[in-house]
């Protein structure tokens, strides 16, 4: 029996030719390669790292041209990335490769007096376990055996698509005296989840939301808004996990609270029924408003995640890592998007000095819908006031009363505020790999700056 072959490294070399010479093939070819010749008895082959792939999903499929580096199978033990849905005897129902890439070994051998009847191949992994049994092959008519590893068919193989790790494949010749000769390849198997489309970082509903425009605000205190979101889209017939890792954004904000008495309604035909001020004259002179509170400092909310399917609309994950089902073979590509969502951030709060324990919200006054605190505080400016004299037990009082005037009512507002986000980003994995088919197998979005502008109160 001959030692193990051992194979390795990544060396560039030639691009695979399909062997019906097309562009376009649907599986993963019979892996008839053009390659130098090699001695008898090693196993050699050369493939493309998967990594390297370009994917197009213009079609509404994934449409992969094999653009990575070419790994030569006949020395040392390489690490070989193949998608797994392509390695499988016959097409995958979405999914097209613009040439073939094949994950095969091509051997010949010397031996005299073959028995051919008893050339066969098998594979099996690094503890010894077998993968495939002894299988038949043949030659070729140039006298070359090729061996070509499929997920699937009659001679599947269906770790293939599952196990990480070093594989080896032997390759038995005997002669007719019964004596063997086993040559053998070993390679780091590495399959790929199929591909989806992966769009990057955006800003999200934060960032369409103002003051002046009378958005929820108050959100960001109590409950959660979105504040960047990515859709990943499944154009692939075979289920993947997917899973979005990293540390969340970090930042500053800035606010300025007011304390005021917001102007809310005039009148002038008040009487002692509707404008009763007692036995004290009505107040002449208008609320006096504090000035404005000015705050900034590091963020320190809560920041959650969500992934929603674009279709139904509704919640699938509560956090960033989730089984995509399969695209059924009627189905147009299903997305979904996972939301970064910010909650809780207390800072945005006011102050201590003007805070009355209530819950936070957005609240009409006269025209103007503000975010922060209730009020029931009024207050009254008298321009003209009468009085009468009511005695009262053998006593003469004065009622007075404001006849024209204007009403106030407290508010306690926000009434600017900002949020400076750092620079963000997510590493994407899918199966435990690296997403291949992304820069930098991450998303990620640049610093961005969010002005809810001025309520102008």
């Amino acid at each position: 029996m001959r030692t193990f072959a051992m194979i390795a490294a990544l060396a560039a070399c030639g691009t695979i030719t399909p062997p019906n010479g097309s562009g376009d093939d649907v599986g993963s070819g019979s892996g008839s390669d053009i390659e130098e010749p090699h001695p008898p008895d090693t196993l050699y082959g050369h493939v493309h790292d998967e990594r390297g792939d370009t994917i197009d999903f213009s079609t509404n499929e994934p449409v992969h041209t094999h653009a990575g580096p070419s790994i030569d199978l006949s020395a040392g033990c390489p690490a070989v990335y193949k998608y797994a849905y392509l390695m499988d005897d016959q097409s995958p129902v979405f999914g097209r490769q613009t040439t073939t890439n094949p994950l095969a070994w091509h051997v010949t051998t010397d031996v005299a007096s073959l028995d051919a009847s008893a050339t066969a191949y098998r594979v099996r992994a690094d503890n010894g376990a077998v993968l495939l049994d002894w299988t038949p092959t043949a030659p070729d008519s140039t006298g070359i055996y090729t061996v070509e590893l499929h997920r699937n068919g009659a001679h599947g193989i269906a770790a293939l698509g599952t196990q990480r790790g070093k594989m080896y494949v032997d390759v038995r010749f005997r002669d007719t005296s019964g004596s063997e000769t086993v040559d053998s390849a070993c390679w780091e198997h590495h399959p790929l989840a199929v591909p989806l489309q992966i769009e990057q970082l955006e800003t999200s509903d934060l960032f369409q939301m103002s003051l002046p425009a009378d958005s929820s605000i108050s959100s960001l205190m109590s409950s959660s808004v979105t504040v960047y979101s990515t859709q990943v889209i499944q154009h692939a017939g075979e289920a993947v996990t997917i899973s979005f890792d990293g540390a969340m954004p970090t930042g500053h904000y800035d606010t300025k609270y007011v304390d005021d008495y917001v102007l809310d309604s005039t009148f002038s035909n008040g009487t002692a029924t509707t404008n009763n001020c007692g036995d004290s004259p009505c107040p002449s002179v208008a609320p006096i408003n504090p000035p404005a509170i000015l705050s900034d400092g590091a963020l320190a909310g809560v920041w959650t995640t969500m992934v929603v399917d674009d279709a139904s609309g509704s919640p699938v994950s509560l956090g960033t890592s989730w089984t995509i089902p399969a695209r059924a073979a009627n189905e147009a590509p299903h997305a979904y998007h996972v939301l970064i969502r910010f909650s809780d951030l207390d800072q945005l709060q006011a102050p201590a000095s003007m805070a009355t324990g209530l819950a936070y919200g957005e609240f009409p006054v006269a025209s103007l819908v503000y975010t922060g605190l209730p009020s029931s505080e009024t207050a009254l400016q008298c321009t003209g006031q009468g009085h009468h004299v009511v005695n009262h037990n053998g006593i003469d009082l004065a009622v007075f009363w404001c006849i024209t005037g204007q009403h106030f009512t407290r508010v306690v507002a926000l009434d600017h505020v900002g949020l400076q986000f750092e620079p963000f980003a997510l590493t994407v994995t899918t199966a435990g790999e690296p997403a291949p088919y992304l820069p930098n197998s991450s998303v990620a979005i640049g610093a961005r700056s969010w002005d809810a502008g001025d309520d102008g109160i």
